[in-house]
């Protein structure tokens, strides 16, 4: 009965993975949207530019929540950390104040997408670099502590 609960335990885990790993997918799709979009040319027409920014960054704010929501949920893949090993707590909070963070941002760069001739494109291409950085950063964080979690064989006899 046991080995039933670990299998369970492990299967269970095994689709919180595959579901995250899905939302991360969706996620670089819409980074790498967004970064397309920053690389055309802003000051040849602005308002085209500012709008296709603008949205790529919704989908990029979109694919951060819908991720968040779901890793955070009530026995959802940052729980199962917790319980997997308690030891790692502290680590999960930290990913859950990254989350809020991130989200933050991303709504803050959204309200500087300009709509002016005289905006500084080059702050906000720096600004929005920067916080693709911290995704990127995160992500890896985010699968460090999963493969510690589960699938890391830690002190365990031979």
């Amino acid at each position: 009965m046991a080995n039933e609960t670990n299998d369970e335990n492990r299967a269970r885990r095994a689709g919180l993975v595959d579901r995250a790993r899905g939302y991360h997918d969706a996620l670089t799709a819409a980074i790498e949207g967004l970064e397309r979009a920053l690389a055309a040319a802003a000051s040849t027409r602005t308002g085209a530019w500012s709008e296709r920014v603008a949205s790529e960054l919704t989908h990029v704010r979109e694919a951060i929540a819908a991720h968040v929501t779901d890793v955070e949920e009530v026995r959802g893949l940052l729980d199962e950390i917790e319980l997997a090993e308690p030891r790692l707590a502290a680590r999960v909070n930290e990913l859950r104040t990254e989350h809020a963070d991130l989200i933050e941002r991303a709504d803050g760069l959204a309200r500087r997408v300009p709509s002016s001739a005289n905006a500084d494109f080059r702050s906000l291409r720096r600004d929005i670099a920067s916080v693709l950085t911290v995704l990127r950063s995160h992500r890896g964080f985010e699968a460090d502590l999963v493969f510690e979690a589960f699938w890391a064989d830690i002190g365990a006899p031979d």
